[in-house]
């Protein structure tokens, strides 16, 4: 039976990597302490679905292939923590903050739990969860072959798995989890680890022993677990920070910027990139020509990598290197790359997103643009290269290419690392900023 919902509202924070039992517990939490469940995932689509300013703004970022900035996830959050079902019943965030940056602009924005706790489950346990998980599409239950079958004949029979349920995937956002964990308990030194590895109902009695503490303290005066420690303030000398209810993002963003010029937040807690990571269960869009017109940089680095390889090849001939010639050189290839590697996912989020993304993307464009340049250009100078200058050509195009590709996500950093700032552009985008509150 549930127990009577505590006078002063519950705010909880529970993390822990995939698969560590965060919804089971999260099941038990809303009954015991009757707050409201929340669920970024669940809340972004709920924001999109209702076309609300910020639910466009994160649409216009999936849309694009792009991860949904911090900026409008927290200032999602905000508003809904304002609304009058959490003010009265208390609020519980599951699985957020996923990063150090995203926990910091959690604090900026007046956002404080009274217990953040995390489950810790091993590696080798969580693959066994996720690779035996199952989903019904038509009710979206999920179940587990070993765990929670089905009793039910027919739906055990319409089970699919979720693409990302494999043992690969699971161990990388594994990793992912275990990368920013440090940077969350940094942020919450309060952060009580619960073994998730035991029973169900022996880990609910060790999260609610842990949750009716912080509580009795907070109903003491004494403030939570993750409350107690000093909090600066900003912007108003000594008093208590504006709301930052209703506001847009856009004067959301300015405040956090103020928080930061303050000293509240620190470099490493800032996520200035903009990059966030969110679990939206959208469909991949198909390659198109719209991801290389989101791409302008690197699609001109591309052009330069064929006028490069033109130029390279007329001075190893001695020819006459004049910019006419050249281009005439390379216009086959730039014009079949141009038309065949948006299409074969030349530049799609995958392949800027990290180094190996980037190989496997532009090896198979590679394998389709570079051979049909060779035919466009037998087709324009009437007559089929020697075999030599194709071996050449193919050799020498896969070297720059790769050069070039790797060094764009180097140089605008990794999209796929989650609240981390990286790159050239990142950094200058942070000077910038900077510079602007200056």
């Amino acid at each position: 039976m549930a127990a009577a919902a505590p006078s002063k509202p519950t705010k909880i924070i529970l993390a822990g990597a995939p698969a560590s039992g965060k919804g089971t517990q999260c099941e038990r939490l809303t009954d015991t302490y009757g707050c409201v469940h929340l669920s970024t995932g669940d809340m972004l689509r709920a924001a999109v679905k209702a076309g609300t300013p910020l639910g466009k703004s994160a649409s216009a970022a999936m849309d694009a292939g792009r991860l949904v900035p911090d900026e409008v996830v927290i200032g999602m959050i905000v508003e809904r923590l304002g609304q009058a079902d959490c003010a009265a019943r208390g609020w519980l965030l599951d699985g957020f903050p996923r990063t150090g940056a995203q926990a910091a602009a959690l604090d900026a924005a007046g956002v404080v739990p009274d217990a953040v706790l995390t489950l810790d489950v091993g590696v080798d346990t969580l693959v066994r969860r996720v690779t035996g998980r199952r989903s019904d599409p038509e009710t979206g239950k999920v179940y587990h072959l070993e765990f929670a079958p089905p009793t039910d004949a027919a739906v055990a029979a319409r089970l699919v798995t979720r693409s990302d349920d494999t043992e690969d995937k699971v161990r990388v956002r594994v990793a992912a989890f275990e990368e920013h964990a440090a940077a969350i308990a940094a942020q919450y030194p309060g952060m009580v680890r619960v073994d998730g590895e035991r029973p169900v109902d022996a880990i609910a009695a060790d999260i609610k022993g842990v949750v009716d503490a912080a509580m009795a303290q907070a109903q003491e005066g004494g403030g939570g677990r993750t409350s107690r420690r000093r909090r600066r303030r900003w912007g108003g000398g000594a008093g208590t920070p504006k709301s930052t209810k209703g506001m847009s993002v856009n004067e959301f963003v300015r405040y956090a910027e103020e928080a930061y010029d303050s000293g509240v937040l620190t470099n490493d807690k800032v996520n200035w990139s903009g990059q966030a990571g969110v679990d939206v269960n959208t469909p991949a869009a198909p390659p198109s020509y719209a991801d290389m017109a989101a791409h302008p940089l690197l699609a001109a680095g591309d052009v330069a990598v064929f006028l490069a390889f033109a130029t390279i090849g007329a001075a190893s001939h001695a020819a006459n290197a004049n910019p006419l010639s050249v281009t005439l050189t390379a216009a086959p290839f730039i014009v079949a790359w141009l038309a065949v590697a948006p299409l074969m996912g030349a530049y799609t989020r995958r392949a800027v997103g990290t180094y190996q993304g980037a190989a496997v993307t532009t090896a198979r464009a590679w394998l389709v643009g570079v051979p049909s340049g060779l035919a466009l250009r037998g087709v324009v100078t009437s007559h089929l290269p020697p075999p030599s200058f194709a071996v050449v050509t193919l050799l020498s195009t896969a070297v720059l290419l790769g050069v070039w590709r790797g060094s764009y996500v180097k140089l605008r950093g990794a999209e796929v690392a989650e609240g981390k700032r990286g790159g050239v552009l990142d950094g200058f985008r942070m000077i910038t900023t900077l510079l602007r509150r200056w």
